[in-house]
């Protein structure tokens, strides 16, 4: 997802809706930071792996980290 679909998908609720991401081992977290990243593709992704590995270079991303995830 971009930012552009981000926002579009964001404007269709009201402002003060809540935003969370995973919690670390179970239930949901706020958001707590954005942090900028690059991501390029997992090569031959199993299905319970990320579609994206973290990478030096590559495709700019915003990763979103839950408030359980903030020492990683």
């Amino acid at each position: 997802m971009t930012v552009n679909e981000l926002i579009a998908e964001l404007q269709k609720h009201p402002p003060e809706t809540r935003v969370v991401v995973s919690g670390y081992e179970d239930g949901v977290d706020d958001i707590s930071r954005l942090w900028p990243i690059h991501v390029a593709p997992t090569p031959n992704p199993k299905p319970y792996f990320g579609r994206w590995e973290i990478e030096q270079t590559g495709e700019p991303a915003i990763f979103l980290f839950g408030r359980g995830r903030d020492d990683e």
